[in-house]
């Protein structure tokens, strides 16, 4: 759904842990394919984990430095209201009421 939205644009998905590519891997995919400006938004949709607070600022700093030219912006955290405005469309979606 997000590929289809933001098309032409390209998307590449990466993983924190566990699983390929990694956060480091796709952003030098896209670099290596022409990009200038790299976006990275994360799933992890409110503060306070490890990976979105500290992991992924620190990769993010080490592809700056790797790559001066190419503007990398981390668009996290996202707007609580708008997290809000979700999980309340899905209650109500799910249930009819959000209570």
């Amino acid at each position: 759904v997000v590929r289809a939205r933001i098309a032409p644009e390209p998307l590449y998905v990466a993983y924190n842990e566990f699983c390929a590519p990694s956060l480091a891997d796709a952003v030098e995919s896209a670099i290596a394919a022409g990009a200038s400006c790299v976006r990275v938004v994360p799933t992890m949709l409110v503060p306070g984990g490890v990976h979105s607070e500290v992991e992924i600022p620190r990769t993010l700093d080490a592809l700056r430095r790797a790559h001066p030219s190419v503007e990398i912006a981390y668009a996290w955290p996202i707007a609580l209201d708008a997290i809000a405005d979700v999980l309340v469309a899905a209650m109500e979606n799910r249930t009819g009421s959000p209570r």
